[in-house]
């Protein structure tokens, strides 16, 4: 494997997943956004004789796949022994209601291929060769492009790929969290360039994921013009990752650079109104950022998204499954409810006459 600039030893990766993880259960990363409250269901007194909770059609195609709910498990964590069990907790819960899923970082197993078995699911039974085994995304970061040649980066995400069995792969762009990170990256070499290559020469869907900063309507229409129709927003509301580095660290003057920029960025709904300015026939908009329920999930399906996706709502349900299943279950009973509240029959009749939005929205 080609070495990697800055390359950090194994036990600094993984004493930072660790870090990364006990925040994200522990302390307050959620931001808590109110960007929600601003958009209001036009609901109806009087219900659709036709709808039911029952009869409901929440099936969506995507990926050129079909799932049951417009619903996502966003990545979070992954390659280290402590975050192995929720993945394969969260696998067995997408795999029984049919959603797709995605995983933490892989650059860890990359780097360090005796840790690819935290990435192994194989105790789950699924057979990997099946149409029915589980929508996975792989995961990768910026900063493994930013160090590699157009085709070594190509053989990464070909690696990651087939690390998991993954059907795309999402590659996360979290340059703010990169430049405050004691060990981020600081240059970005072709990053934009690099991404067409991998979009054109993998054959499996390539998502470019924001991580908390959200997208503006120039970065999302500069993604579309190059041909890449998977555009996850990652939008201000939800998980602050930079803050996420700012509680890392236990150095004072490190954690205040992340002060001046906490207000900076776009939320989930701007950067999906942004998105909606510039979306192209087959280009699909994933929303994540603050998604807390399935009235969220209505939502921003109502504005523009073609599915919601949810991380830190499932990683802290993920201590049984138990709690999982019954957070979902209570996800899929909000967005119903809100369907019918609106006269909404199936997925496709959620649109912008189902909501009304209070907020002036800039690019």
């Amino acid at each position: 494997m080609s070495s990697v600039k800055g390359k950090k030893s194994l036990a600094q990766i993984i004493k930072r997943k660790k870090e990364h993880l006990n925040i994200c259960l522990c302390q307050d990363v959620d931001e808590k956004s109110l960007q929600f409250n601003n958009i209001k269901l036009n609901t109806l007194s009087i219900p659709n004789s036709h709808l039911s909770l029952d009869n409901l059609d929440t099936t969506l195609n995507l990926f050129n796949r079909s799932f049951s709910y417009p619903i996502m498990i966003a990545g979070m964590v992954g390659g280290i022994l402590e975050t192995q069990k929720i993945n394969l907790s969260l696998l067995k819960l997408a795999s029984s209601y049919n959603i797709p899923m995605g995983v933490g970082s892989q650059k860890i197993a990359l780097l360090y291929p005796e840790t690819r078995k935290y990435f192994d699911f194989s105790s789950l039974g699924f057979n990997c060769s099946s149409s029915s085994y589980p929508f996975l995304i792989s995961n990768i970061g910026m900063d493994l492009l930013s160090v590699n040649d157009k085709d070594r980066c190509l053989s990464l995400c070909k690696e990651a790929i087939d690390m998991i069995h993954a059907q795309a792969i999402s590659i996360h762009l979290n340059l703010l969290q990169e430049l405050l990170q004691p060990e981020g990256s600081s240059s970005f070499d072709q990053i934009l360039e690099k991404i067409i290559y991998i979009n054109n020469k993998l054959g499996l869907p390539v998502i470019i994921k924001e991580v908390g900063m959200g997208m503006s309507k120039k970065t999302i229409k500069i993604l579309l013009d190059s041909g890449i129709p998977y555009i996850d927003i990652g939008g201000k509301g939800g998980t602050s990752w930079a803050k996420v580095e700012m509680l890392r660290s236990s150095n004072k003057k490190e954690s205040n650079q992340y002060t001046p920029f906490a207000g900076e960025g776009y939320t989930t709904v701007e950067s999906i109104h942004n998105y909606t300015k510039v979306q192209k026939q087959d280009s699909y908009c994933i929303a994540t950022g603050g998604l807390r329920s399935g009235v969220d999930i209505f939502k921003v399906l109502s504005i523009g998204a073609s599915i919601g996706g949810i991380g830190l709502g499932f990683l802290k349900q993920s201590h049984s499954e138990e709690s999982l299943t019954q957070y979902m279950e209570t996800l899929i009973k909000e967005f119903k409810i809100a369907m019918i509240l609106t006269g909404s029959l199936s997925i496709n009749s959620i649109d912008s006459s189902k909501t009304r939005t209070y907020t002036t929205f800039t690019d």
